[in-house]
């Protein structure tokens, strides 16, 4: 991740829990519970989005009549 993507995750963490009230150690515990999800789900979502691409790739050149080498076997449409 960037310098710029972690400097906004983490005023985005900053800002909800600062506007979850609290004391001092609370807020930041929360901004460090919420950063670690803010990551978390970022990275999920873009494993998914790679898999789905990749998939598709594959499946795209299945139809053309092409075979794609797929980055795991577990991708390919050939059932062996």
């Amino acid at each position: 991740m960037g310098k710029e993507a972690a400097e906004i995750l983490g005023y985005i963490a900053t800002e909800a829990s600062q506007r979850s009230g609290g004391s001092k150690y609370d807020i930041a515990s929360k901004r460090s519970r919420i950063l670690v999800s803010l990551k978390s789900g970022l990275s999920t979502s873009l494993a998914v989005q790679m898999a789905q691409r990749i998939f598709g790739h594959v499946r795209g050149s299945a139809v053309h009549g092409l075979y794609a080498h797929p980055i795991s076997a577990l991708l390919s449409l050939d059932k062996e």
